[in-house]
């Protein structure tokens, strides 16, 4: 290959290394050992390893190394590696008995490539049980991101089992430049730029300069920083070691949710993370009210032989209980965050500056905004239908993204063959990332199910975000515990009671109320189906409404203090209409009529229990 300069791009990977978190992406793919495994059951390493070196040899950019320069010979170069033997970069490794083959991985992939060699690495990983091994492909983010990653493994790997790969003799490979090559390049690069160069009228009525996109999301990523992050137990020292937690969900579900919802499945991950921070730290005990923490996610910006070098950064709802609200939440600011980077026109390699001077910009903002995120977070596309590797099926996938200096928390999802791999990486000082990766998942469920009642069209969650909302709030003190309290108010049957503007329910689901049950109330302005979207005994609970005039949300909370309950109602009305008209005078009249309402409540709460205990 003729020798190419690093484009800006893949330079600033570079820049972005370091020893303890080298800047290096990783895919570990199982594979069903099929005709690679020899008659004594044990799979045949060694041939894996060929097979592997074989199909490496077809790839030319796993073939080529950089050239690192010297001040006066410009950039670093891309040529081809005159002593590549592909064979060298793949080397066999023996899972420890009893280790788990995901954070084994991980560990394996924050070793530093050799940056004098092409900058990849494969591993044929023994030791798995039932006939199986697995590769770990290591590969540098200045070779590829994530996109262009997968499709350099599936190029490994063959369409079919019964892929033939006939390998090629070598091209000869010119010798490495000199360091007179270089300058001679370097000059020959600085006349030719000279030579481009018109009058400076002319260059004038071109318009803004060629920084200037680059400027701009450099400028509108940090504005997504402004403020500093939420003090948590989240550490910030990365070590060498790590650990690695996976989580898998089907895409077809996911997909079917997303469109119930009117979210992608990026957003349903966001929006699954959030749900993740949310459970681990409350599990540390630090979830508050409002709490907002900060996700890098990087975007493409439809510039062809481009790396990925625009990021949007998303607030995620940490402290917002409710799950479909936190999901709208996240989509909102998905929305805002695509809508900014359409608004730039560029990314971080439209930067065309002095290369100190866009090194030290660069560095300087990785700098600032890693105090000041959470969690990066990135999901790529994967192959659709299988693959094999000289016969033998790979199963699944795991993608391994690189952590970041004083960032937490680095989340990657793959899909395979119609499943979603989400793997969360992270120092092996955090002992509880099983608690985070279980909230993913959880989250995911949660989100499953409430587009399966359909209670909630996709409208919903997007209007309690508009203007226009109207919200009604009423409180009242019982003399009575919280598990009373709490029992009374969420029992549909009781509404008729102490709500005047209820008059019938009926209830559409069986069993004990939780989460997930719906009754029709008949009020007088019409009537509604309900369902309990939240319920934490015996302290909250969130249920929501649909109606052709009214959309609601309600929350209620029970504050336990010394044997009595301070309740707490709030309510996020959408009318639709001509109502919204009327929003002020709902809102007072409803307020008014709450506060009769729980004073009714609270007398029959407290007589209730009276009349139970003589």
């Amino acid at each position: 290959m003729d020798p190419v300069r690093l484009r800006l791009d893949e330079l600033m990977y570079r820049w972005l290394d370091h020893d303890e978190t080298p800047m290096q992406v990783a895919l570990l793919g199982t594979f069903d050992g099929g005709p690679l495994v020899r008659p004594d059951g044990a799979v045949d390493v060694s041939r894996v390893r060929r097979e592997l070196a074989a199909r490496a040899k077809r790839v030319p950019a796993l073939g080529r190394r950089v050239v690192w320069t010297r001040p006066g010979e410009g950039r670093p170069l891309w040529v081809g590696d005159p002593g590549f033997d592909p064979l060298g970069h793949v080397e066999t490794a023996a899972l420890p008995p009893g280790a788990d083959l995901p954070g084994w991985a991980a560990n394996r992939a924050a070793r530093p490539l050799d940056r004098d060699r092409p900058l990849w690495r494969a591993e044929v990983v023994d030791g798995l049980r039932d006939g199986r091994f697995a590769v770990l492909i290591v590969v540098s983010h200045m070779l590829a991101d994530g996109l262009t990653g997968v499709a350099l493994a599936g190029a490994l790997l063959d369409p079919g089992p019964e892929t033939v790969v006939t390998v090629a003799p070598s091209p000869a490979t010119a010798a490495l430049p000199t360091h007179r090559d270089l300058v001679r390049r370097r000059l020959q690069e600085v006349g030719a730029a000279l030579g481009r160069r018109g009058p400076r009228r002319c260059r004038q009525a071109e318009g803004p300069g060629p920084a200037r996109p680059g400027l701009r999301e450099v400028r509108d990523a940090m504005a997504g920083f402004a403020g500093p992050e939420p003090v948590t137990s989240l550490s910030r020292q990365i070590g060498p070691g790590r650990r690695l937690g996976v989580t898998r969900r089907s895409m077809e579900e996911l997909r079917d949710t997303g469109h119930a919802l009117d979210m992608t499945v990026n957003d349903l991950l966001l929006a699954a993370v959030t749900g993740g921070l949310r459970r681990l730290l409350a599990a540390r005990g630090e979830v508050v009210p409002g709490l907002v923490l900060r996700a890098s996610v990087p975007a493409a910006t439809g510039a062809a032989g481009r790396q990925v070098a625009a990021m949007l950064i998303v607030d995620l709802p940490v402290g917002e209980p409710d799950p479909l609200r936190r999901a709208a939440l996240v989509r909102s600011a998905t929305a805002l965050g695509k809508a900014r980077l359409r608004a730039a026109g560029g990314d971080f390699s439209d930067l065309h500056l002095p290369t100190p001077l866009t090194r030290w910009l660069l560095c300087s903002a990785r700098r600032v905004g890693s105090r000041r995120l959470s969690v990066s977070v990135t999901d790529v596309p994967g192959p659709a239908r299988p693959l094999w590797l000289a016969g033998a099926r790979l199963l699944e996938v795991v993608p391994i993204a690189p952590m970041a200096p004083l960032v937490p928390l680095t989340v990657a999802a793959l899909s395979y063959v119609g499943e979603l791999a989400v793997a969360a990486n992270a120092d092996a000082g955090m002992t509880d990332l099983d608690v985070f990766t279980d909230g993913i998942a959880g989250s995911f469920t949660e989100l499953v199910d409430l587009a399966r009642t359909g209670v909630c069209p996709r409208s919903v969650p997007g209007s309690l975000l508009r203007r226009g909302r109207t919200v009604v709030e009423a409180a009242v003190d019982v003399g009575r515990p919280a598990e009373q309290v709490f029992a009374y108010c969420t029992d549909p049957r009781n509404a008729t009671a102490w709500n005047s503007s209820v008059d019938k329910v009926e209830l559409l689901t069986d069993g004990p109320v939780g989460a997930g049950t719906r009754y029709r109330l008949h009020t007088r302005a019409g009537e509604g189906v309900v369902q309990y979207t939240r319920f934490d005994p015996p302290r909250a609970w969130t249920a929501t409404s649909c109606g052709h005039r009214l959309d609601v949300r309600f929350e209620g909370e029970v504050v336990p203090d010394e044997g009595r309950s301070h309740l707490r109602f709030r309510a996020e009305l959408r009318p639709r209409g001509a109502l919204r008209l009327l929003a002020p005078v709902v809102r007072e009249v409803l307020r008014r009529r709450w506060q009769r309402d729980l004073a009714v409540l609270r007398s029959l709460v407290e007589q209730s229990h009276d009349a139970t205990s003589e």
